[in-house]
């Protein structure tokens, strides 16, 4: 079964019950105001999943159940490549950017995996290892018991990370690399950009962006990390901007982050590793 509640998602339409769920946010400026609804909405997801569990549980079924929770993509956070198009009012800090950027705030997403029949031991654990949206349908017929799928299909399974022989010295073992981004035009369809393209790859801990000035990968990378309406005592984050001059004179996109050493992507390696 899928369930896909379509929030927290534009338009932000909340009932005065979700408005009034965070009343501390009670500035009346229009940033503090989509920020409330936009959290709003982020309970009434919690409320819809509840009642999805309850439901498993009523129809004896809890116990013979995976349950997966993950998105799509990071949330909406200014500054976004489509000002006013959206109500940007979602949040990924510290990570980088959001939705529509292949710096992290835009494809790391957060993922919860319940399974009654898991070891007590590993509850509550946290697991760190390469996963793509793709490798769930794999990962769902391993669990189910069918270990003998095509191998053309997109995605791995990580029924190993999952079930227990997860460990640290082997967190690459089902997938070392990602392709987040490979194109040769921008998502902007203007005369301006067309042909504009760039790439974003990640191999293990590493992560390369590499594009045009208007390219998809190049067109949402702010030189700014922004802080949640409701928590400006937050420390303020800086990096590297990561544009470049190439031999033209052209401005480019060029960055290259370790990403178990610098999970925020603010130190830009790419000038001291052009060869990696």
């Amino acid at each position: 079964m899928m369930v896909s509640t379509t929030a927290p998602h534009t338009p932000l339409q909340t009932t005065e019950e979700m408005y009034n769920t965070h009343d501390f946010l009670n500035g009346s400026e229009p940033e503090s105001i989509k920020r409330r609804k936009y959290l709003g909405l982020v309970s009434a997801v919690d409320d819809i999943i509840g009642e999805t569990i309850q439901s498993l549980k009523d129809a004896d079924l809890y116990n013979n159940s995976v349950i997966i929770f993950t998105s799509d993509n990071g949330g909406t956070s200014l500054p976004y490549r489509f000002p006013g198009l959206l109500e940007a009012a979602g949040n990924n800090y510290p990570l980088r950017s959001g939705k529509g950027s292949m710096l992290e705030g835009g494809v790391k997403v957060p993922t919860l995996y319940f399974d009654t029949r898991l070891p007590q031991k590993y509850a509550g654990t946290k697991r760190d290892f390469l996963i793509h949206i793709s490798d769930w349908l794999p990962t769902m017929m391993h669990l189910a018991g069918n270990d003998s799928f095509d191998v053309s299909i997109d995605g791995v399974s990580q029924y190993g990370n999952l079930r227990g022989s997860y460990s640290e010295l082997k967190k690459y073992c089902a997938r070392r690399e990602l392709l987040l981004s490979l194109t040769n035009y921008s998502a902007l369809s203007t005369e301006t950009l067309c042909g504009a393209s760039d790439a974003a790859f990640r191999f293990e801990d590493w992560k390369l962006l590499y594009g045009t000035e208007s390219g998809v990968a190049s067109h949402s990378v702010p030189t700014e990390w922004v802080k949640p309406a409701e928590s400006p005592e937050l420390p303020d984050i800086t990096g590297d901007s990561c544009f470049r001059l190439d031999e033209k004179g052209n401005q480019v996109l060029r960055c290259l982050f370790n990403l178990k050493e610098d999970p925020y992507e603010q130190t830009n390696l790419y000038d001291s590793h052009p060869r990696l």
